[in-house]
């Protein structure tokens, strides 16, 4: 029996077998669980009982997570959320903790990892930074399901820990007897599931002012066919600049109205313009249609070698972990390359590089609350890359990433204007990386450290992004003394 039942989670996951392994897990650490299997249910769910947290899974039916969290932040529902989802791209992960989640996990997941990130956000949502609770001489370790006062253990029954555990998780207000009784006993599980003439007299002076008649006749058709090639011309010389804004991202179709010879040339274009968008969102629509159908049953199966590993076959265990690992990054890095192949010839992309940043930075300081980390973004309001916004996310999310698990204390994102677009550099003040790795670890699966999270398939995926828009990135010594990453895409200053 586990300790920590004075908590009550809410479990929002639809694919059954994976829900039914989160709520054992959780019942065995020992939270009361709530469970839903649609959003339909997880938002009565959320409105109506006094769950503590909340983990929540995207790719709901009936009412989509994204769409949960929104409601609930601006209804003012104050629950804690973990989202738990196959939508693992710096893009999605960013969209998600904006939308209102606290935390961010992509599957598949190894269960520890849930169950530490789930006591992080309960101490934060508490108050509580440190492991510890505590209240007056009194402190509680939900790890050890240990206590003590000033210092000397104190022994409690089960019942006894989980009372003291939930009012000491909400020290600083009353709680009713029905509100404790409620989360001390946990529910039964079951409920889830766009020509001259001549005259005879002065026939000369005649032919003369026909003459100049005939000339000036002339000289007026003449102007009459410079102003209709002029005005047949300045069609052509609108749609070029039209087609320019376009192309540079200024406008996404060809607006205005055109000589009769021209208008239906742009109509077909800005049809065949819409249909190259509808073809990107569909591509890019599948690839996250994919990522879920694949990454859902790697997380079942993470979750059944930790049973495995449980039950002694630690070996087994170990080799389906490695293999898990191994599919979700190739999976990862497939994926966002299907989508940036799929959008990066898109006419017109931009995307402001500090609005990409600072929802970047927004995100890691979550993903890294339990560290004083700072993420200072320096880059300009005005610098804009010619790329697709999520691409431009997936890349410098990585190299944050990276930068946030090698960091002392301090991460530095800037971006500068150069002769061939915009250079984006992210800091770090870690213990930096050998000149010989450099190179090594822009391939395929090469990370500098294989204890540390980190430098993997994350920096093939940049490279290999950046090398869709004719872009490049390269590695050298940070001033601030650890690694200093250049990514250098097409852009301008708008």
């Amino acid at each position: 029996m586990g300790y920590n039942e004075a908590v009550r989670v809410l479990i929002v996951e639809d694919e059954p077998a994976l829900a039914q392994q989160l709520a054992t897990a959780l019942g065995e650490a020992g939270y009361a669980v709530d469970a839903a299997a649609d959003g339909e249910r997880a938002d009565f769910l959320a409105r109506t009982e006094s769950d503590d947290t909340v983990l929540l899974d995207l790719g709901l039916p009936k009412i989509d997570g994204l769409t949960l969290l929104r409601g609930w932040r601006e209804a003012g529902v104050p629950v804690p959320v973990l989202v738990l989802t196959a939508r693992g791209s710096w893009h999605e992960t960013v969209e998600g903790i904006d939308s209102g989640g606290d935390d961010y996990v992509s599957k598949p997941f190894r269960m520890e990892e849930v169950l530490a990130r789930l006591r992080g956000l309960i101490r934060r949502a508490s108050g509580q930074l440190q492991t510890s609770l505590s209240c007056g001489g009194v402190t509680l370790d939900p790890r050890l399901a240990r206590v003590t006062r000033n210092g000397m253990p104190v022994k409690l029954t089960g019942h006894e820990y989980r009372v003291l555990s939930y009012l000491m998780h909400h020290r600083d207000r009353v709680v009713s007897q029905s509100e404790l009784t409620e989360h001390i006993y946990a529910q039964d599980f079951r409920h889830m599931p766009d020509m001259p003439v001549l005259g005879r007299n002065g026939d000369i002076h005649f032919v003369w002012n026909h003459t100049w008649l005939a000339l000036g006749i002339s000289l007026v058709f003449m102007a009459a066919g410079v102003f209709q090639v002029r005005r047949g011309l300045s069609g052509i010389t609108q749609l070029r600049q039209k087609l320019s804004a376009v192309h540079e991202g200024r406008d996404a179709r060809l607006e205005g109205r055109y000589a009769a010879e021209v208008q239906p040339l742009v109509d077909d274009l800005n049809a065949l313009l819409k249909h190259h968008d509808d073809a990107v969102r569909r591509a890019v629509a599948k690839a996250g249609d994919l990522a879920h159908g694949l990454k859902t049953p790697l997380a079942v199966m993470a979750r059944e070698a930790e049973r495995a590993e449980a039950a002694g076959q630690a070996e087994i265990a170990a080799s389906i972990h490695a293999q898990i690992e191994r599919m979700r990054r190739q999976v990862d890095y497939h994926m966002a390359h299907a989508r940036a192949a799929a959008s990066g010839a898109t006419p017109g992309a931009r995307s402001v590089v500090a609005d990409s940043a600072n929802g970047l930075a927004r995100t890691l300081l979550r993903l890294h609350a339990d560290r004083a980390l700072v993420i200072d973004v320096r880059a300009a309001s005005n610098h804009v890359a010619h790329v697709q916004r999520e691409d431009l996310d997936e890349m410098l999310g990585n190299l944050l990433d990276n930068a946030c698990k090698w960091a002392r204390a301090r991460v530095v994102v800037s971006s500068v204007v150069t002769e061939t677009g915009i250079a984006m550099t992210v800091d770090d003040d870690g213990e930096g990386l050998p000149v010989a790795m450099r190179t090594a670890v822009l391939q395929r699966g090469v990370r500098a450290d294989e204890k540390t999270p980190g430098f993997g398939l994350g920096l093939a995926i940049v490279r290999d992004l950046a090398e869709v828009y004719r872009g490049s990135i390269s590695l050298d010594a940070s001033p601030t003394g650890g690694l200093r990453a250049t990514l250098t895409l097409p852009g301008s200053a708008a």
